[in-house]
């Protein structure tokens, strides 16, 4: 068996296992970490920490809210 078929099952696997333990609830899917981007302009900066001050805020108040099961 060759390296290319074996990486080639263990993606198919972990593909299967991903998508039945997304279907039932279990597993959060991964997001790739955000990736900074560097501020040109004081006018960039200032709009680049007034966005990432509104996502932090977003991502509290969603925190804070209760979960309905459905």
């Amino acid at each position: 068996m060759t390296i290319k078929n074996r990486l080639s099952g263990l993606i198919t696997a972990a593909m299967a296992m991903a998508l039945s333990a997304n279907a039932f609830g279990n597993i959060k899917e991964l997001k790739a970490p955000r990736r900074p981007k560097i501020p040109k302009t004081p006018a960039d900066y200032e709009a680049m920490h007034a966005a990432e001050m509104k996502r932090r805020r977003k991502a509290t108040l969603r925190a804070q809210q209760p979960k309905l099961d459905i």
